[in-house]
């Protein structure tokens, strides 16, 4: 009997073990799907600032490699000038497309008003 009882012990034992291993390996997998997610989430989220902006003509490697060089605590390698000049670029971009945005604006509103008027 305590031969069995020492068996059925052992066995338990050895299944608490297998399920503790087993589920610190479906955490690792969890964890490391998580980081893909979250990657992902932000690369699809920054992607739609971007277009938001009118900033969608950017390539996507030295896009990543910019992200990677942030992530990793590397120095730009873009000047301080560089820089300086794309967001002026970016800046004057956008404003263009804040000026174009309000003209047509004006000109639906311009249209829907000779509608009203013409009803």
């Amino acid at each position: 009997m305590k031969k069995s009882t020492l068996v059925k012990g052992l066995i338990l034992g050895l299944s608490f073990a297998a399920f503790g291993a087993q589920a610190e390996e479906a955490a690792a997998v969890n964890e490391a799907q998580l980081r893909k997610d979250m990657g992902y989430f932000f690369g699809y989220s920054f992607a739609n600032m971007l277009k938001q902006g009118g900033n969608t003509d950017v390539d996507p490697d030295t896009l990543l490699q910019g992200l990677k060089d942030s992530l990793a605590g590397v120095q730009p390698a873009l000047s301080e000038e560089a820089q300086r000049a794309i967001v002026a670029r970016i800046q004057a971009n956008q404003e263009a497309l804040q000026t174009a945005m309000q003209q047509r604006q004006q000109q639906e509103a311009a249209a829907n008003s000779q509608s009203g008027a013409a009803f």
